[in-house]
């Protein structure tokens, strides 16, 4: 017996896998589809949540902002406080671009000229082209990605006298781009005063210096943090986390199912070649360990190549679609590995126990006479 299995060895797991190459291929090409499925989706909500934390919370992470609504509201008095210590006036505007969801709105901060230096550090705001607007003028910067979205450029005007379907009150010219974390745009305080006498100014101020409850009744002031801004997000949010989630439980149960059917057919039908080996001496446990080493070369190959697949496919949409909205993809990020790796984990459990139940199962003298 000694003898015979010396010198009947079968394939190893790796030439058994490049053999047949048609059946291997279309396990790997199960798992190449599945694992792109989930890079993707999870690249563009993840890439489509990073920009509007980018719009909506980004511009309050080191600043706050309160804006009241009544003409009477008295900062000083209700809260015992200079409103001139470290406190910047401000208008708070807003600037529509379209995103991969719809319309998203970006804030627009009208200031005074002393109180540039102080938003531009806040918000860490570089200026990338042209100049920062003028005391008393109608000009104003905005940021790289709105410009990109809207095809604006210096020289061009903004603003809903210039497009109705804008909400910015006015129309400006750009004289600046702008970058920074946060999609902003700056103009100047006393212009929009000017422009729009009946409108409500606020205060911009270091995040760390005050803290304030939102009003008990909703109606002197409009707060604008991060907190408040996060939380606004994860509602906006929640249709598109539950659509992902439900999509990466099809792709899992999809994925699964034809992976389950073609595993047991592909080892079902090598019972006889099981048969053989146990006849010539090889363990069961030899075989179960051969045929995982080949179910996890597959499945972890076709996990690899859906994941470059999926990558490679995110660059292609950021130089097709995403960057001509100023809505660029985050192409690669850690947290799109982790329900590939899940996905990839559970098929070879899943097939360890099928081949098991198949090889544990072998009568290797019946399948030897023809029995079965």
């Amino acid at each position: 017996m000694n003898f015979m299995r010396l010198n009947c060895k079968p394939l190893s797991w790796s030439k058994y896998v490049t053999k047949n190459k048609k059946k291997t291929l279309v396990i790997m090409l199960t798992i190449i589809l599945g694992v792109f499925l989930l890079v993707i989706t999870k690249m563009i909500i993840f890439s489509i949540q990073t920009n509007v934390y980018s719009a909506w919370a980004k511009p309050f992470e080191n600043l706050s902002a309160i804006v009241p609504i009544q003409k009477n509201f008295n900062l000083n008095s209700k809260y015992n406080i200079h409103a001139t210590y470290n406190m910047h006036d401000t208008y708070i505007d807003k600037i529509f671009i379209t995103g991969a969801t719809g319309r998203i709105s970006t804030y627009s901060f009208f200031i005074k000229n002393g109180d540039l230096a102080f938003i531009c550090n806040k918000i860490n705001v570089k200026l990338i082209k042209g100049s920062f607007p003028k005391a008393g003028t109608n000009q104003v910067v905005i940021h790289k990605s709105i410009a990109t979205n809207k095809g604006l450029h210096i020289g061009d005007y903004i603003g809903k006298e210039k497009d109705n379907r804008e909400s910015l009150l006015g129309s400006y010219l750009i004289v600046g781009i702008v970058d920074s974390d946060a999609v902003i745009s700056i103009g100047d305080y006393n212009y929009y005063k000017e422009k729009n006498p009946i409108a409500n100014s606020g205060y911009i101020f270091d995040k760390k210096l005050y803290q304030f409850n939102a009003d008990k009744d909703g109606t002197s002031y409009n707060m604008y943090t991060y907190e408040k801004e996060s939380n606004d997000i994860k509602k906006y949010g929640s249709i598109l986390i539950l659509s992902m989630n439900i999509l990466s439980i099809f792709i899992y149960t999809i994925v699964g199912f034809f992976m389950i059917c073609m595993i047991y057919v592909f080892y079902n039908q090598r019972k006889r070649e099981f048969g053989i080996l146990m006849a010539i001496g090889y363990s069961s446990d030899f075989l179960i360990i051969r045929c995982l080493k080949e179910i996890s070369s597959m499945v972890l190959s076709g996990g690899l190549l859906g994941i470059f697949v999926g990558l490679f496919t995110g660059e292609i949409l950021n130089i097709t679609i995403f960057k001509s909205w100023g809505q660029i993809l985050t192409v690669f990020n850690m947290n799109y590995l982790l329900e590939p790796l899940i996905l990839m984990i559970l098929l070879i459990l899943t097939s360890l126990i099928i081949v098991s139940s198949i090889v544990k199962k072998v009568d290797c003298i019946s399948l030897i006479e023809g029995e079965s």
